[in-house]
């Protein structure tokens, strides 16, 4: 069996502090550029409850649902107003072609009187 006096053990842990600290020291200097800062991280907490806040306001599923069917509803009326207007396009024309004819009518009587 090994005996230690207590110069050996203080010795051995004399040198594992030591190393034990420049790993502490190196991992420390590796690491520090991977976490972030506390004032990044309130910016960013910040930022994110922002956020949250913009996505609880927006529309859901059913909203979504609601729009569709106003807006289908919205087609259906412009339909029926675009036959409309087409329909009285058409009577205008026919009312333009009388009108013409009203209107060379006269003309032939105004001449020939």
């Amino acid at each position: 069996m090994i005996q230690f006096e207590w110069r050996d053990l203080v010795w051995i842990v004399a040198v594992a502090a030591a190393v034990g600290g420049l790993l502490l020291a190196f991992l420390r200097f590796k690491l520090a550029g991977d976490f972030a800062k506390a004032p990044d991280l309130a910016a960013l907490t910040g930022r994110v409850g922002m956020i949250e806040q913009r996505v609880a306001q927006m529309p859901n599923h059913e909203d979504l649902r609601a729009l569709q069917s106003r807006v289908g509803d919205l087609e259906r009326g412009v339909a029926v107003v675009a036959e409309k207007v087409s329909g009285v396009a058409e009577i205008m024309k026919r009312v333009e072609h009388q009108t013409n004819l009203l209107v060379h009518h006269q003309l032939r009587e105004g001449s020939g009187g």
